[in-house]
């Protein structure tokens, strides 16, 4: 306990004595906004996923235009043109005949892909956030326009893609930047999931079509751009001198002196190694992340209450905005 106080008040004093930075501010500022807009698309098209199916890709999904209501009652489904209200029984359920939990595949596939291999890719910051707004324009793009299924989902995966690549660049980035700027991208990331589904069900709200609604998103790829190119103070990845420095201490370091669990792993095979112990933080999370997203994406599209104000398809948007 002296030790860890002792350390912590060295630590307060060396950020005292530092010299201040004034324009700290900017990098602060740029990756709250990175962190809102990376995870931006990735909101909007989950909030959106019923219109996405229903609207956006040329009609409903039941067999010959058809709207299929399921009765769980009579153990079969019958098929109603046109989905009249008047004659909607309360105990019938209306569904697409492909789930909403299909946009919520098309997020995790490329996402997941793209986080596993970018972190053995170089760190060509550039290229690579220039890939993430491309991505991301194409996204909204695509879905707005779309008139097929295979293009619809073109413009979900593109968008996706666009936000993991985004997470594994600007956080392999901060590395090089104050400490202080994973707390302001971690918030971005946080409001990302508020504004995102608020802003996507409110403009909806106020009368603008799915497709309108999705144009008018491609302002959050342009703001990415100019946090990223103009706000943020860049730093030179490929010449570091904390980098540098590191390595040398390193190599000053005997680890053959240290105890075995202080020395650092070698190999993969190493590394690998100690997953299983990490088994008892990773399953409970798993099981958290599944069952949340099995309720959002996967039933709250079953969840419809007739005879209110709302339709089927803003009653889901606005479940995903309480959810947030």
């Amino acid at each position: 306990m002296a030790t860890t106080s002792t350390e912590d008040e060295r630590s307060l004093r060396e950020d005292r004595e530092a010299p201040r930075d004034r324009g700290l501010w900017r990098d602060l500022v740029a990756y709250w906004i990175l962190g809102l807009c990376n995870n931006y698309g990735y909101v909007v098209m989950l909030t959106a996923a019923h219109d996405i199916l229903k609207e956006l890709g040329g009609g409903d999904h039941g067999d010959d235009g058809k709207s299929m209501m399921l009765d769980p009652f009579a153990g079969n489904s019958t098929l109603l043109r046109n989905g009249d209200p008047a004659a909607f029984a309360y105990e019938k359920r209306p569904c697409n005949k492909l789930s909403t939990g299909a946009i919520l595949l098309a997020d995790i596939l490329p996402a997941l892909s793209i986080k596993l291999v970018a972190s053995f890719l170089p760190l060509w910051k550039h290229v690579r956030v220039a890939g993430c707004v491309s991505l991301a324009a194409a996204g909204f793009l695509l879905v707005a326009f779309a008139t097929s299924d295979w293009v619809l989902f073109l413009g979900v995966i593109c968008t996706f893609f666009s936000s993991g690549l985004g997470e594994a660049t600007f956080l392999a980035y901060a590395s090089y930047f104050n400490k202080n700027v994973i707390s302001t991208w971690s918030s971005g990331t946080g409001g990302a999931g508020v504004i995102g589904s608020l802003s996507y069900t409110g403009l909806t709200a106020a009368g603008l079509s799915p497709k309108a609604t999705m144009l008018v998103m491609l302002v959050v790829p342009a703001l990415e751009a100019c946090s990223f190119w103009v706000l943020l103070r860049h730093k030179d990845t490929s010449k570091d001198a904390l980098v540098e420095t590191a390595d040398s201490a390193k190599q000053a370091i005997d680890y053959s002196t240290l105890p075995e669990d202080e020395r650092p792993l070698e190999n993969w095979r190493q590394k690998l190694g100690y997953i299983p112990s990490l088994f008892i933080f990773m399953i409970p999370l798993i099981l958290v992340y599944l069952f949340e997203y099995f309720i959002n994406q996967g039933m709250f599209e079953l969840v419809y209450f007739p005879g209110i104000s709302l339709s089927q398809s803003e009653q889901y948007r606005w479940y995903q905005v309480l959810y947030q």
